[in-house]
């Protein structure tokens, strides 16, 4: 799901902002239950489409986006603010089946707006599911809470220009609230981005395992300790997310970090980026040093010749050729130093996106197969996944799976205990 910028429709000063902030909270509040486009990759899609990152485009541009993207569904809003009361309305737009759903409306004081935001995502969740078992209050009353002028600092700070000001915002909102782990999140990313590890790490150490981008923040917090000479501590954070969520990416950096600290099980883990990637070339060219470490002269050759086939001009990879080379020629090898390897590299990109498209894919194959069962036997698979994914740290896909053993099975107590686990994890620091 895309949830496009609210369009600010009323003449009320300062609060242009509040439109970014819609994307945020709503795309939060849905959690697990629905995949929400995340606003680089929304920036990302909108400049290849040529649409510059502040319009707002059309109903017909959307749709006409949102199927080069390949999504499902699109929301559209708008806010309005007379001085007293603060409106918004959105409609979802169904890609697939093409249709705009009915308009939608939550409403009540500024100081509300957060309230309000959650309540859409309310109204969202019940198209799909009429019969959701939490009431509105309800649902309002257990989201996480956000202070207003935090929110607003957040927010200014997702859409500041320069990474500087977007420091500036997030360390702001977390003064604020110091609990505010979008903006911890955020906070860690924008000094990544500077490549000022110290205090990226501090920050990214601070986002709780339960948190929706928990992955992410390992990734790079992994990824900082490698970029400081501190493989040893990477390692183990490398570890425990390549069970949970096993990218190229993550098994990439693990073997950066064994080979590191002088491991014999390096190799491992590059192998299975290259074989999981085998168009990213920087995973041959790790495997090369790999292989070239545990003496295959052979194997590092034909590695660093496939990663110079897409990437000619690579002055380290062709100095390691010309070394190895030379090495393997029998005039020039009797006594000669061995070449000196380049450093491993680091991934800093991190998509854990592919790898729930793909665990929804397998999904849907698994409710097929289900479907001819009872609603007993689909409960206790639903409880079963449930478990598993809460005990992996995924607790919001885990309350997914647990609410629909509920809808399968009422009297299910196993899923009824499952959902609180769930809400509580969720609730942890």
């Amino acid at each position: 799901m895309l949830i496009a910028p609210f369009e600010n429709v009323s003449k009320a000063p300062g609060i242009e902002w509040i439109g970014e902030s819609f994307p945020e909270v709503v795309g939060q509040r849905l959690g697990a239950d629905l995949q929400t486009m995340s606003r680089n990759d929304r920036l990302h899609a909108f400049d290849r489409a040529g649409m510059p990152s502040g319009l707002h485009p059309s109903r017909a541009t959307l749709f006409r986006a949102a199927e080069q993207l390949d999504l499902d569904y699109v929301v559209i809003g708008t806010y309005n603010f007379d001085g007293q009361t603060f409106t918004a309305t959105c409609q979802r737009l169904d890609v697939k089946h093409p249709h705009l759903s009915k308009k939608m409306a939550e409403s009540g004081p500024l100081p509300k707006l957060i309230d309000i935001q959650t309540a859409l995502a309310w109204d969202l969740l019940r198209l799909d599911d009429p019969m959701l078992t939490a009431s509105r209050d309800a649902f309002v009353a257990a989201a996480p809470p956000i202070r207003l002028d935090s929110l607003e600092n957040y927010t200014r700070g997702v859409i500041a220009a320069s990474s500087l000001d977007k420091i500036r915002y997030f360390k702001e909102a977390l003064r604020i609230n110091p609990s505010y782990s979008e903006a911890q999140m955020a906070l860690g990313e924008a000094y990544f981005d500077l490549k000022q590890y110290d205090p990226a790490a501090a920050a990214l150490g601070k986002v709780p395992p339960s948190h929706p981008s928990a992955g992410r923040a390992q990734f790079l917090l992994a990824a900082c300790d490698l970029y400081l000479g501190q493989p040893d501590k990477a390692e183990p954070t490398l570890v425990d997310l390549s069970t949970r969520v096993p990218l190229p990416e993550v098994y990439n950096n693990l073997g950066v970090a064994r080979a590191r600290l002088g491991m014999l099980t390096a190799l491992d883990p590059l192998q299975k980026a290259a074989d999981s990637d085998p168009g990213d070339a920087d995973y041959r060219f790790n495997l090369a040093i790999a292989f070239f470490r545990k003496g295959d002269a052979a194997g590092s050759t034909r590695e660093i010749r496939t990663f110079l086939a897409a990437n000619p001009n690579d002055a380290e990879a062709k100095s390691l050729l010309e070394a190895l080379v030379a090495a393997s020629d029998p005039k020039f090898s009797a006594g000669a130093p061995p070449p000196k390897l380049p450093p491993e590299r680091i991934k800093r990109t991190y998509n854990e996106d592919s790898f729930h498209q793909i665990a929804a894919h397998i999904q849907g194959t698994d409710q097929q197969r289900l479907a001819t069962t009872d609603p007993h036997t689909r409960a206790q698979f639903h409880v079963t996944r449930g478990r598993e994914l809460l005990a992996q740290g995924f607790a919001s896909e885990a309350a997914k799976d647990f609410r629909e053993a509920v809808a399968l099975d009422p009297g299910n107590a196993d899923a009824q205990a499952g959902i609180a686990a769930a809400q509580e994890a969720m609730k942890k620091p």
